[in-house]
């Protein structure tokens, strides 16, 4: 069964700003210019999105296909062709995976795999801002999962995860959004537990609105529909693997 997509705009305020003070700008181009937005794009069900915390949404309907470049001025600096780069997204994945609550018995660890940030980077430099086709994100003929953000400022791959796992607060363990439309996707693709390697990549897309594409993906893929709602299983952590165990994540090459 193939997920189903739908595609927002997350416009979330970065001044202070309250939120009856940032819809009367909205009429006001020069005080909009002091508002910073942020794009984020979300994949949830078909059914209506409803996000208590948001300012607002609206449908994002479709985005045009921009002229990209990874080591453009100013997401240059977030290149994952550099070092640096991959441990962050790494090193963060693995830090949120070991907050989860419940905590997990088989939470594995991730590592960095350079053949799927290939592809992730030629994904993002598409400037779709949108999901690749499944076909076009499979490593040895598996397919991989996949995390989506888009940002008009350079931002940090932390940031960009952290955004991704704060997704948490809308979702109850073993039971899934906590409410209808919920958007909890990137969430439990971060703390999916055979998830063990994962790719990213950036591109800037001058000529678009949000120029910063970030693009992740992860093998094995998560968000099964049959056990969405329990992405790991819970338990001690490391009680599947306590001979292979970094901290509560499992190291072991293989689970059941």
């Amino acid at each position: 069964m193939l997920e189903q997509i739908q595609e927002f705009i997350l416009f979330q305020k970065s001044t202070g700003l309250s939120q009856k003070n940032i819809l009367k700008n909205l009429s006001k181009e020069k005080k909009r210019e002091k508002i910073g937005w942020q794009f984020l794009q979300i994949a949830g069900s078909s059914n209506s999105i409803q996000m208590a915390m948001l300012i607002f949404t609206v449908c994002f309907a479709a985005m045009l296909h921009q002229t990209a470049g990874q080591d453009a001025s100013p997401f240059s600096s977030l290149s994952t062709s550099l070092t640096e780069n991959q441990n962050a997204v790494v090193d963060e994945h693995n830090s949120l995976r070991r907050q989860v609550s419940p905590t997990a018995s088989n939470m594995r660890k991730m590592r960095w795999n350079a053949t799927i940030a290939a592809n992730a980077q030629r994904w993002a430099d598409t400037c779709a801002e949108a999901h690749s086709q499944r076909s076009d994100r499979q490593i040895n003929g598996l397919i991989c999962g996949e995390n989506l953000y888009m940002s008009s400022t350079p931002n940090s791959w932390s940031m960009a995860t952290q955004v991704w796992y704060a997704e948490d607060k809308d979702f109850v363990y073993g039971e899934g959004p906590k409410t209808e439309g919920a958007v909890t996707g990137h969430y439990t693709q971060v703390v999916w537990d055979h998830s063990y390697e994962l790719g990213c990549a950036i591109a800037y897309c001058p000529d678009a609105t949000y120029q910063g594409f970030y693009v992740c993906q992860y093998f094995e893929a998560g968000n099964y529909l049959n056990r969405i709602n329990t992405p790991y299983k819970e338990g001690i952590p490391c009680g599947d693997c306590p001979d292979d165990c970094d901290y509560g994540l499992c190291t072991t090459a293989t689970l059941a």
